[in-house]
C-alpha cells in the first residue's frame, strides 16, 4: 500500500465515501471505486465487472488492462460475496459482490507490485472499502429511484392541471389505510377506467385479490381487448395491477399509451413503499397528497364567493369550512337582472379532485343558464343532464335551489334530494322544504321535478346546510343531529342575526367533535327576513 497505507485514517474514509456515493450511475461508481483501490494499493491492474441479473452476461465497466475481461469468469460461480485467492502470476484474487437489487459486481485484483504479499491489514481496508461501494450503490439506487418518482408524479400532476383547465371529469377517492386499495382507487380515478383488480400471488397459495368498486370476474375479462395490466415482483410475491374498460363519452374505449404510464408510475410507488423505505416514502406521499389537495382547494376557492350580494330587507351570512380532504360542498347567492336573488347550495358524493371538478361543472353550467333564467324547474333538469354526462357512475350530486322575490318576499325552490333546509317562522313553527326531485346526475332525465313556494315574514329565519353539519361526528362517533337536532337549535337562538347564528353554530359542532378529524366540509347559508345585512360580514370564511 501507498504512504501509510496500514494507517488509514477516518478523514480518509469519508472522502473515498463521499467520491463513490456522488456518481451517477453504476459505470461511473465502477470507475470510481477502480481509482480508489490503485489510489490505495499497490495492485498492478485491475478490472471490475457488472452483472446485472442471473441470465445476464458480465459487462467490463473498468480496467486498467483490457486482457483482464477473460477472468471475469472466476467471479461466475457463486451469488454470494466472496474474495478469493487466484494461483497465476499476473493475478492476486477476485471478488463477487452481490448488490441489493440481485445484481453482482466482479472486482479482477492484479499482482502486488514489487511482490508484496497480500497481508491481513491489506485485506481489512479492502472489506472497508468494499462495504462503501456496496453502501454507494444504495445510494445510487436510491437516487435514480427518486428521480424515476418525480418524473413520474411531475406527469401526474400536467395531466391534473390539464384536466382542472379543460374540464375534463377526473376521478380520485379519498386516501384509505391501505396503500394498496388506495392505489387501484385511484389509478382508476385517473384513467376513468370503469373497475380494476390487485391480484398479489406467493407460490402456491391461493391468490390475495383486492376489487374496486367492487367485486367482479376479473378472469373471465382478461381477454377482451379493454384492459391493461402491470406487474412487478417483491419478496417472491407477485403484483398485478389490472384495469378494465376505459369510459368515454362514446362508451367503452381502448386504453392508451398514457394510461399506461400511470399505471406503470403507480405500480412503481406502491413498489418503493412496500420496500419499507418508511421515512422516505412517508414524505413523497404527504407532498403528493398535499399538492392535489391544494389543486382542489384551488378550484373551491375559485368558485365560492368572497362575499355575497346585500339584500334590501334581509340579513344573510355563509360560512364554508373545507375538510383535510377536499370534499364537494359549494354555495352561491346571484342577483337576477329582474331583481331577484338565485340561491344554491349543493354537496357532491365523494371527496377529493373529482368531487372539485364536479362542483365545478355546476357552477359553470348555472351560470352560463342564469343568463335566459324563467323557470326553476327548467334550470334544475338542465343542469342534470349537464351533471350526468359530466359525471363518472358512482357520482352525483344533491342541491337545493331556490329563487327569492324581495318584493313580495316569496320564496320558490326545487330541493334536489338534499336536505331539508329549515325556515323558522316567526310562530315559532319549522318549515322543511323537503326534496322534490331526484339528486342531480342519477339519471339523465329527472323523472318528475317540483317547484314549491312559500312566503317568508319578518323574523322568519331560513337555513341552508350540507350534510356535514348534521353529521359531524365526535371520537364516539356520534352524530351531532342524532344529539343536538338543528330545530331546536334554531328556535333557541331564533333572535340572532344571521352572522351570530353562523357562528354559534359553528362553535356548537365545534365543542360536539371535541377534536375528532372533520371527515366533511361543513357548508351553511342562513337568511332572515326583516333585517339587513351588515356590509363587512356579507360572507365569511372559516377554520375550524
Amino acid at each position: 500500500m501507498k504512504k501509510n497505507q496500514f494507517d488509514l485514517n477516518a478523514s480518509l474514509y469519508q472522502q473515498s465515501f463521499k467520491r463513490l456515493s456522488n456518481t451517477t450511475d453504476v459505470r461511473h461508481l465502477s470507475e470510481m471505486f477502480g481509482m480508489v483501490l490503485l489510489e490505495n494499493f499497490d495492485f498492478c491492474h485491475i478490472a471490475i465487472s457488472f452483472k446485472r441479473d442471473d441470465n445476464s452476461a458480465w459487462e467490463l465497466l473498468f480496467t486498467t488492462d483490457e486482457s483482464l475481461e477473460d477472468f471475469c469468469q472466476f467471479c461466475a460461480g457463486t451469488n454470494r460475496f466472496c474474495m478469493q485467492l487466484i494461483e497465476h502470476p499476473r493475478l492476486l484474487g477476485c471478488i463477487n459482490l452481490p448488490l441489493i437489487d440481485h445484481s453482482r459486481l466482479g472486482i479482477v485484483l492484479g499482482a502486488l507490485k514489487n511482490s508484496q504479499k497480500f497481508a491481513a491489514q491489506h485485506e481489512a481496508t479492502l472489506h472497508i472499502f468494499l462495504q462503501q461501494l456496496d453502501s454507494a450503490y444504495q445510494v445510487l439506487l436510491f437516487k435514480h429511484k427518486e428521480r424515476d418518482f418525480m418524473f413520474s408524479q411531475n406527469h401526474r400532476i400536467v395531466q391534473l392541471t390539464g384536466l382542472f383547465d379543460s374540464g375534463v371529469e377526473i376521478s380520485r377517492l379519498k386516501e384509505s389505510s391501505h396503500i394498496l386499495q388506495t392505489a387501484l382507487q385511484k389509478v382508476l380515478a385517473l384513467t376513468n377506467a370503469s373497475k380494476g383488480a390487485l391480484t398479489i400471488q406467493k407460490d402456491d397459495s391461493p391468490p390475495e385479490r383486492y376489487f374496486y368498486p367492487q367485486a367482479f370476474e376479473a378472469d373471465a375479462m382478461k381477454n377482451d381487448g379493454y384492459v391493461i395490466s402491470v406487474n412487478f415482483v417483491l419478496n417472491k410475491e407477485e403484483y398485478d395491477f389490472s384495469l378494465y374498460h376505459k369510459e368515454s363519452r362514446a362508451g367503452v374505449v381502448p386504453f392508451d399509451a398514457t394510461d399506461r404510464l400511470l399505471l406503470q408510475a403507480f405500480c412503481r410507488q406502491v413498489q418503493v413503499s412496500l420496500e419499507n423505505q418508511f421515512f422516505y416514502e412517508q414524505s413523497l406521499e404527504k407532498e403528493r397528497l398535499d399538492h392535489e389537495i391544494y389543486l382542489a382547494g384551488e378550484i373551491q376557492k375559485r368558485i365560492i364567493p368572497e362575499t355575497l350580494p346585500l339584500i334590501n330587507g334581509f340579513d344573510l351570512h355563509a360560512v364554508n369550512v373545507p375538510a383535510k380532504f377536499i370534499g364537494g360542498d359549494f354555495y352561491d347567492c346571484i342577483p337576477l337582472k329582474d331583481g331577484r336573488f338565485f340561491f344554491v347550495i349543493a354537496d357532491v358524493a365523494g371527496k377529493g379532485v373529482a368531487a372539485a371538478l364536479l362542483v365545478n361543472t355546476l357552477h359553470a353550467a348555472l351560470h352560463a343558464h342564469l343568463e335566459s333564467f324563467k323557470d326553476l324547474t327548467a334550470i334544475v333538469r338542465q343542469l342534470n343532464r349537464i351533471i350526468f354526462e359530466s359525471a363518472t357512475t358512482e357520482k352525483y350530486l344533491t342541491a337545493v335551489f331556490a329563487c327569492l322575490d324581495v318584493s313580495t318576499k316569496t320564496l320558490s325552490w326545487v330541493n334536489a334530494g338534499h336536505n331539508p333546509p329549515y325556515i323558522l317562522k316567526v310562530n315559532g313553527t319549522i318549515l322543511e322544504l323537503n326534496a322534490s326531485c331526484l339528486p342531480l346526475g342519477f339519471l339523465p332525465e329527472l323523472p318528475e321535478c317540483l317547484q314549491l313556494h312559500t312566503t317568508l315574514q319578518a323574523g322568519d329565519g331560513l337555513l341552508f346546510y350540507t350534510d356535514g353539519i348534521s353529521e359531524a361526528m365526535n371520537k364516539k362517533g356520534e352524530e351531532y343531529e342524532a344529539r343536538h337536532p338543528l330545530k331546536a337549535f334554531m328556535k333557541q337562538r331564533k333572535n340572532l342575526s344571521a352572522e351570530v347564528f353562523l357562528f354559534s353554530l359553528l362553535e356548537e359542532i365545534k365543542d360536539f367533535t371535541d377534536g375528532a378529524q372533520q371527515s366533511d366540509d361543513i357548508t351553511a347559508l342562513y337568511l332572515k327576513a326583516g333585517h339587513n345585512t351588515n356590509e363587512k360580514s356579507a360572507c365569511q370564511l372559516k377554520d375550524f
